[in-house]
């Protein structure tokens, strides 16, 4: 929920026949009354069919996205279960996507590691290497079946826990068969976005560009070419200033929470 986010996801439990134990998934409740509205949506002859800020529009979209990458189901995105209308307490009737529960992290920089050092270390750099190297592969795969995902950020990736690393795309609303902008695509750029919260812009980006040289064709692909990384070279000092000065006030506010303690 919040401004641009107009579905709300719930952990519910179901019984299956023959099993005791209740099995958990995750359903994505789509409300009308959370949508912006337009006079296009109303329109009934448009061949294109409900516009993606409809909920009709969202689950078509979603649904030919689930039906693309089927192979990857339960690997690089949830099992999809099926649509299905629901009734609130509030007696409103909504459109509902049901989905595998998947029980990992969202892409969030590690701070800790930044305060103790951890996150600078040798061992570190090797696994978030493999990490975005992975993630980077698993983008390329959704392309290989045909699907852009469209809107690759932190919060639409959750890392599995386990080595090797292991991750699952979410939130298929803005799939498409491409995604491609004036500098590489779309998704080419959320991959960049989550490869900064796993590890330092100046560690990944030298490998990045000597695979984008060999051909790579994911590191291609996604990035567009040596031009779109030299570009985004450019971010880096800024951005990781950002994280850096995050991980300055959590140290100062964890300081003053164990001070407080000892008085």
């Amino acid at each position: 929920m919040g401004k641009d986010r107009w579905a709300q996801v719930w952990l519910a439990s179901v019984h299956v026949p023959g099993i005791s134990e209740l099995h958990q998934i995750a359903v994505k409740l789509l409300q009308e009354a959370f949508c912006p509205h337009s006079e296009d949506d109303d329109d009934e002859d448009d061949e294109e069919g409900p516009s993606l800020c409809t909920p009709a529009g969202i689950c078509r979209n979603e649904a030919w996205a689930f039906a693309q990458l089927r192979p990857l189901q339960g690997l690089l995105l949830p099992h999809s279960y099926g649509f299905y209308h629901f009734q609130l307490p509030c007696g409103q009737t909504v459109i509902g996507h049901v989905m595998e529960y998947v029980e990992g992290n969202t892409l969030k920089r590690d701070y800790q590691g930044m305060i103790d050092g951890s996150f600078y270390s040798a061992e570190h750099q090797r696994e978030s290497h493999v990490s975005v190297v992975q993630l980077a592969f698993s983008g390329y795969c959704l392309h290989l079946c045909g699907v852009h995902h469209g809107d690759i950020s932190p919060n639409n990736g959750l890392q599995v826990p386990g080595k090797p690393p292991f991750f699952v795309f979410l939130d298929f609303a803005l799939a498409t068969t491409d995604s491609y902008i004036m500098f590489g695509n779309m998704d080419g750029a959320g991959l960049f976005r989550c490869f900064k919260e796993l590890e330092l812009g100046e560690t990944f980006c030298p490998w990045l560009e000597d695979a984008i040289v060999k051909g790579e064709p994911w590191a291609d692909l996604l990035l567009g070419g040596l031009s779109t990384l030299r570009q985004l070279k450019g971010e880096i000092p800024s951005s990781e200033s950002s994280y850096q000065a995050r991980a300055m006030w959590l140290k100062k506010s964890q300081d003053e929470k164990r001070e407080n303690k000892m008085c």
